[in-house]
């Protein structure tokens, strides 16, 4: 399909080679059967990701300033509990980190509904 300039904006992307991000992506491409439209792809996961922080599901900018980019989520160091260390929740918290699972769900949901504000 030939490009078109006057509706749309056309951008570059790079992703590192061999990154959690590529593989993810990637995945997610042939997951969808999109594996020759990873354009397509792109724009339709912006899209979500602009849905869901208008949403408020995601906080944009709310990672503490000490927080180091990583190329993979699953090297966050970890306590013996499988909670995240101290220094990784030293930002804003949306809800207290419970011991019940689903008593963490129940907060997320009510917060996600508009409950949560009233506390």
């Amino acid at each position: 399909m030939p490009k078109d300039p006057k509706r749309y904006h056309y951008i570059t992307i790079g992703l590192l080679r061999d990154s959690w991000a590529l593989e993810q992506f990637l995945a997610d491409a042939e997951l969808h059967h999109m594996t020759d439209q990873l354009g397509k792809l792109a724009a339709l996961r912006l899209t979500e990701y602009y849905e869901l922080v208008d949403k408020g599901a995601v906080l944009v900018g709310s990672l503490p300033a000490s927080a180091q980019p990583r190329t993979h989520p699953r090297e966050t160091p970890r306590t013996k509990q499988g909670r995240p260390t101290e220094e990784q929740t030293s930002g804003e918290a949306i809800a207290p980190v419970s011991e019940q699972a689903s008593e963490n769900a129940d907060r997320a949901l009510d917060f996600f509904l508009g409950e949560g504000e009233q506390e």
